[in-house]
């Protein structure tokens, strides 16, 4: 009886390149347009704080944030370390629990953060 060699199946991280790419768009859009994406989702700690209970979009920031970064040093630094992190931890893990433990931990850090520099007057990234 022939046997053949069963043909494992390329695994494509979908979450993985999908959030690299926003955070691209994002840092595109911000650097080589007049796009202002920081005064529309980025997060000032201390109007978040005053303005929460005012205003349920605030929250939606929380979130937004995570896809900004201040320069291209900070985006390639993060990413880096992102696809090194990301990519065998989506194909472990599968789709739906990557992507829900990537939008915890990031609102657990801005959340965190918030906290911290509760004064500050500067975008949260």
């Amino acid at each position: 009886m022939l046997k053949f060699r069963s043909r494992k199946k390329t695994y494509i991280p979908k979450i993985t390149i999908i959030i690299w790419l926003l955070t691209l768009l994002a840092i595109i859009l911000t650097h080589f347009t007049t796009v202002q994406l920081n005064s529309h989702f980025a997060i000032i700690p201390s109007v978040l704080i005053s303005n929460f209970q005012n205003d349920t979009g605030y929250f939606f920031k929380i979130f937004s944030a995570l896809f900004l970064h201040a320069t291209w040093q900070h985006w390639l630094g993060n990413m880096i370390l992102f696809l090194i992190i990301a990519l065998p931890l989506e194909k472990q893990l599968g789709n739906f629990w990557f992507l829900l433990i990537y939008f915890v931990s990031g609102f657990a850090a801005n959340i965190t953060s918030i906290y911290q520099l509760s004064d500050s007057t500067h975008y949260l990234l």
